[in-house]
C-alpha cells in the first residue's frame, strides 16, 4: 500500500514540474511579445534561406491584409540542436522540423510545419 502511494505521489510529482517546465518555456519564448502575437519556428538545423524568405513573405501578407491592426511582430528561430535553456523539443513533442508555434497572449493557437499554414489560419480568422 505504501508503494502505491509512493508511486503515486512520484507521477503527480513529475507531471506536476513538466507542466511548470511548459508554462515556464512558453513565458520565456514570449518575453518580448508586442501585439499579442509571436511566432517561433524550431528547426534542427540552421534554417534554409528559401524558407525563412517563404515565412517572411508570408507573414507581411498576413500583416498587410490580415492582421493589420494587430500585426505579427514576433518571430524567432530556434535550433534545437544547440544547447537551450528548455528542452522544446520534449516540453512541445516536437516530431519534425521545421515546426512552427504561433502564440497568441500566452497561448498556442496553432502548430504548423510551413508558413502557407500560417496565412491559412488567419484567413479563417478573418
Amino acid at each position: 500500500m505504501k508503494k502505491l502511494l509512493l508511486l503515486a505521489l512520484l507521477v503527480t510529482l513529475i507531471s506536476g514540474c513538466s507542466s511548470n517546465d511548459r508554462e515556464k518555456a512558453i513565458d520565456y519564448l514570449v518575453k518580448n511579445q508586442t501585439n499579442d502575437v509571436t511566432v517561433i519556428v524550431f528547426g534542427d538545423k540552421p534554417s534554409e534561406r528559401s524558407y525563412i524568405i517563404d515565412l517572411q513573405k508570408d507573414l507581411q501578407f498576413i500583416n498587410e491584409n490580415l492582421k493589420t491592426d494587430n500585426p505579427i511582430a514576433n518571430v524567432s528561430y530556434i535550433d534545437i540542436s544547440e544547447k537551450q535553456q528548455y528542452n522544446f523539443k520534449e516540453i512541445f513533442k516536437i516530431q519534425t522540423y521545421p515546426h512552427i508555434i504561433v502564440f497568441e497572449k500566452n497561448q498556442i493557437v496553432l502548430e504548423a510545419q510551413t508558413p502557407n499554414e500560417i496565412v491559412r489560419f488567419y484567413e479563417k480568422e478573418k
